[in-house]
Formats: C-alpha cells, structure tokens, sequence
C-alpha cells in the first residue's frame, strides 16, 4: 500500500484504537486518518492524532439516535468547537430531515474553515423539503465550508 486513508467505522463508536494503530504501523509519510468524535474527545488529544496523521473527525448523529434538530446542533456546535483551528475535514452521519433543519444553521457557521458530508439510509424518506434528487448534491456551500449529500446504493 502506497498510500491509505483509514477512517474509524460507525459500529466502533469513538473508540479510534484500531485506527490509530494502523496509522502508526503504516507511518505518517503512506496514511491519513479520520477518526469519530466522543464526549470524552478532547484538543489535547486531537493534537496527538494529528501527529499520527489524522486530519479528519466524523460527527456520528444517526447511529446515535440524535433526531432532534436542537439536541444535532447543539452536539455539531460541541464539535466545531473542537476542531476549530485544526484544519481537519469534519463528516456529519445524520438523517436528511435533521440536516434540512440545520442547512440554514449550518450555513450561518460558513465562515469556519472545515467541511462536512451526511449519508442518506436506504429507506429513509427525504425531509419535505429535499428534493428527490439530492445525492451528491450541496446542501450549502460558504467560502471555507461546505456539505454534500452522499447516498448508499438503493437509497433514493
């Protein structure tokens, strides 16, 4: 393997011990890593994943249970927070209806450097006012942020 990017899978939870193993196995000059955000997470700790070549965190609201649009910002506000300043990549996994609700908060926080991407469930139904086309479509775009809806197979 020449080059890896080894991301922290969702059944995992904000356990990254796995991906940090690998990343250090792999060296920093071949791997990048993404890992999942918990409540425990904290900047010191980022601080030494970065030098093990993480340079992206994931917010994981669906697998969470996090439906309510207030309860998802006030956690994706505790991330930013976070990851402010560090440059890094940021991946929201929430369903369409708590991102349509956010969109106009979200795009409000455009001005921080960052990004993010939401996976759609197969099955879910899209919020009423997503178009049924929206895979790999911008939910907003701001000058240093932005967010795209990513799709599994099946699920639209």
């Amino acid at each position: 393997i020449e080059r890896a990017v080894v991301v922290t899978p969702s059944i995992y939870g904000p356990d990254n011990r796995a991906t940090l193993d690998a990343l250090k196995q792999l060296g920093l000059a071949r791997a990048r890593g993404v890992i999942t955000l918990g409540p425990q997470t904290s900047k010191a700790q980022l601080f030494e994943m970065y030098k093990l070549g993480v340079r992206g965190a994931r917010v994981n609201l669906e697998s969470n249970g996090v439906a309510d649009p207030t309860v998802a910002m006030r956690k994706l506000e505790e991330a930013i927070g976070l990851l402010e300043g560090s440059g890094w990549h940021m991946q929201l996994y929430a369903r369409m209806s708590v991102v349509a609700a956010l969109a106009g908060r979200l795009a409000d926080r455009a001005a921080r450097p960052g990004a993010s991407d939401r996976a759609a469930d197969a099955g879910e139904k899209p919020a009423p006012d997503a178009h049924p086309d929206a895979c790999g479509k911008s939910v907003f775009d701001g000058p240093r942020v932005s967010s795209t809806i990513l799709c599994r197979a099946g699920s639209v």
